[in-house]
């Protein structure tokens, strides 16, 4: 059977090398303890004078940063498919971002008019580019693995386990972003018991940690359901939350680490970056193993 010729959006084309370059040149600023600062101060959140309330602030950064990563992985391997399918499995969890940020981080700092401008008009460009630029195929093409019947393994249990961690934590950002930030800053969740007003950046740093993690955790849902239609989907979401653990513990755990001691370390929630960088590692190698085994067995089953 041949591959159906796809009808691809150049707009949408356009849209997804947009969010690559903007989910890895923030990935890179949230991550840097100076560009964080400066990010701070753009966003109109008021860059704190206490130096454990700054810490804490770059911390809080960073894992927004992690999740940035991970996008910015999903945003490459949507550009580098030729199937609408897998395009508009990874776009969606993306543009859920900027709508997010208006229903959360920016009502809760206030209508200022510059960031909700900002993010209303990439809610509006992401989901008007996504809902009138259509994608579709003549016919449907094959995936790599073919269709198959199976029962679940090991690797769809490590997703959906994954999908649900995340959804815990963005809903834990999101909703009670105080308690959040007690499991992860462990031994600096003093600062925030200092008054209200100087932990605003604080909180709405986390709320953006919430929105982040929510497009994540849909992306590695969307991953566990659909697997079977189209592989490369999972393949995306494996490298994308593979990056994600990574950042977690070379930047903020690292970091928490040098600042506070490893005993404040061991007092965080963030020490379980390490045997999730583990475990994601261990998937992607095998996954590539089975790809490589998996090729000559179809190459085979072609020629007959």
């Amino acid at each position: 059977m041949s591959a159906g010729t796809s009808r691809l959006s150049r707009t949408r084309t356009v849209v997804l090398w947009g969010l690559l370059i903007v989910w890895f040149s923030e990935m890179t600023i949230t991550s840097v303890q100076p560009l964080s600062e400066w990010w701070t101060q753009a966003w109109k959140m008021g860059l704190p004078e206490d130096s454990q309330l700054a810490t804490a602030l770059y911390l809080t950064h960073s894992l927004e940063g992690a999740a940035k990563g991970a996008l910015g992985v999903m945003a490459m391997f949507a550009l580098r498919s030729g199937s609408p399918f897998v395009r508009a499995a990874l776009f969606v969890p993306m543009a859920l971002v900027p709508p997010l940020n208006v229903a959360f981080p920016i009502r809760e700092q206030g209508f200022l008019p510059r960031p909700t401008m900002i993010a209303s008009i990439l809610s509006i460009i992401l989901w008007g580019s996504f809902l009138l630029f259509r994608e579709g195929t003549n016919s449907s093409p094959p995936t790599m693995d073919g269709p198959r019947k199976r029962s679940p393994s090991l690797g769809d249990f490590w997703f959906a386990a994954n999908a649900m961690i995340l959804t815990l934590a963005a809903g834990m950002f999101f909703f009670a972003p105080t308690a959040a930030l007690r499991l992860t800053l462990a031994c600096l969740s003093v600062v925030l018991d200092k008054p209200a007003g100087s932990t605003t950046a604080l909180m709405l740093t986390a709320l953006a940690v919430g929105s982040h993690l929510t497009a994540v955790a849909t992306a590695t849902w969307i991953a566990t359901l659909y697997e079977r239609r189209d592989s490369r989907v999972r393949m995306a979401v494996a490298l994308g939350n593979t990056l994600n653990a990574a950042l977690l513990c070379l930047v903020p755990l690292r970091h928490l680490t040098t600042e506070a001691g490893r005993d404040c370390t061991s007092s965080s929630i963030l020490i379980y970056a390490v045997p999730l960088l583990a475990g994601w590692l261990i998937y992607d190698a095998l996954s590539y193993h089975e790809t490589l085994t998996r090729r000559p067995r179809l190459a085979n089953a072609t020629n007959h």
